[in-house]
């Protein structure tokens, strides 16, 4: 008698923090139905947000599991946890901080001399912040 039992999907109600900084960060997720320790298999349980996987994944209890989320930028990202065969979404839910510019300047040998760059361009800019993302 086959499809006469299934396991309940995956549901993600929440998770914290819902925003990382562009080079990531640990997230907790929260839900229902991530399984049982007993899966225990590598791989059983698989968090991806916007489209990329964790960089790991690892099960906490039915209800949570903490993702190690990679470097990247976005905002309005879903997070899906899957089990085995079945997925369980919380759309709109993860965002990377935006960039943020404290400082910039024209870089030229004498800063002193060249306050600003030349009308037809070709100067170089120092530009100081953070959230720039990952040198890649």
């Amino acid at each position: 008698l086959s499809g006469a039992f299934s396991y309940d999907r995956p549901v993600v109600s929440g998770m914290s923090p819902t925003h990382s900084p562009a080079l990531g960060t640990v997230v907790t997720v929260f839900g229902a139905n991530f399984g049982a320790s007993a899966l225990g298999a590598a791989g059983a349980v698989v968090a991806t947000y916007g489209g990329g996987a964790c960089r790991s994944t690892e099960w906490k209890a039915d209800s949570q599991i903490r993702c190690v989320v990679a470097g990247g930028l976005g905002e309005k990202l879903p997070f899906t946890v899957s089990v085995g065969a079945q997925m369980g979404t919380l759309t709109q839910m993860f965002c990377y901080d935006a960039p943020v510019v404290q400082n910039a300047w024209a870089a030229f040998p004498d800063p002193l001399l060249h306050k600003n760059t030349p009308p037809a361009g070709g100067g170089g800019v120092t530009v100081i912040g953070r959230n720039f993302g990952d040198a890649a």
